[in-house]
Order: C-alpha cells, then structure tokens, then sequence
C-alpha cells in the first residue's frame, strides 16, 4: 500500500468528522442567535399587542399603518383566574394561523408550540399584563 493511500486513508476520516464539528458548532450558534432575535422582537410587541387585544388604540388618530409585529402573531388575553378574555391572529388577511396552546401555561417562559392554518409552528411567550392589571399575555 503507498504512502499517499494511506494518508489518504487516514485523514479521510479525520477530515469528515471535522466537518460534522464545525456543522454541528455552527447551527448551534445560528440556532441560538436567531432564537434571541425572535424572543426579543416578542416581548417588543408585548405592549402593542395587548393594547391591540384590549381595543385601545395606538398612535395618532387612526394608529399606524400597519402591525407593529409580524404577520401572523398571535396574542391572548387571560383574566387572573385563566379565563380567555381575548384572542386575535394579527394578519394582514383572513387566516386561521394560531398556537396549539398547552393545557397548562407556564408564565414568565419561551417555548415552542405547534401552529395551525398552515404555520408548522410557533415561539411563544407568556407574561404579565404590561398594564400592571393581573391579567396574563401571551404572544406567539
């Protein structure tokens, strides 16, 4: 056997399972920054969305042009004691986009839950009321 087959032979290996490291160190990363980038952006629209939910308005007269949010988000309202006060599917377009929601949900936490109307799935967020009032927000 020739020396270049064998080093061939050798660092073969050694070559593919570098690559699967460097694969698995890189969506690892991607993974974790893009997920900050989307829990940030849902607890910015915390407020609007829950001012939306309650019917206040928002902005000048005739509030802005479009949704301070993604198309699609989802927001809930809950009174203290659980019981849905409101919920909208904040779209530019009729859909039925919403979360699968858990029977139990955890405040203060991030989570992945399954979507439907087309949407594989969703990031979610449940929180206190921005305004202080008890009731629980959730915006996915």
């Amino acid at each position: 056997m020739s020396l270049r087959l064998r080093l061939l032979i050798a660092l073969a290996p050694l070559f593919i399972i570098g690559l699967a490291v460097a694969d698995i160190a890189t969506y690892s990363a991607l993974r974790s920054s893009l997920l900050s980038g989307v829990d940030t952006q849902i607890q910015a629209s915390m407020g609007p969305v829950e001012r939306l939910l309650e019917g206040s308005a928002f902005g000048g007269p005739g509030g802005p042009d479009t949704n301070p949010f993604p198309q699609d988000t989802y927001g809930a309202l809950y009174d203290p004691s659980g019981r849905l006060l409101s919920a909208h599917t904040f779209s530019f377009y009729a859909t039925s986009a919403r979360p699968m929601l858990p029977s139990a949900l955890t405040l203060n936490k991030f989570s992945d839950v399954s979507g439907t109307g087309g949407i594989n799935s969703y990031r979610m967020y449940v929180g206190p009321a921005v305004d202080g009032s008890g009731n629980v927000l959730l915006v996915a």
